[in-house]
């Protein structure tokens, strides 16, 4: 006669998974650090909103009738350069932030073996 040996599948024999790990504290933290992402977000592109929507005679400090003032003009539109990298920046971070608690997130919610 012939041997066969069977595997856990074909014996009708299932390994139960363990149960999932939830980490509560873990998940929501995370959702709380993602939520200050979101956040942050929101608060860069209200000033960005808030900036833009200005006129730019208002910005520069363009007055008709008046001669342009060239120092003031220059100084203005640095200023206007310095807000706009800030903006940049603020948006980068607060996407770093969201990023880092969806990942917190979901490392909570992960199965340990």
């Amino acid at each position: 006669m012939e041997e066969t040996t069977l595997g856990p599948i074909e014996s009708g024999f299932q390994a139960s998974k363990p149960p999932p790990h939830r980490d509560v504290f873990g998940t929501l933290f995370g959702l709380l650090v993602f939520c200050g992402g979101v956040a942050l977000l929101v608060v860069t592109f209200r000033l960005a909103y808030n900036l833009f929507m200005v006129p730019p005679e208002v910005v520069i400090g363009i007055q008709k009738g008046n001669t342009l003032d060239l120092a003031k003009a220059g100084d203005s539109a640095a200023q206007l350069v310095f807000k706009i990298v800030l903006l940049l920046i603020m948006a980068f971070v607060g996407s770093l932030v969201a990023n880092r608690g969806i990942s917190l997130y979901g490392d909570a919610r992960a199965h340990r073996k």
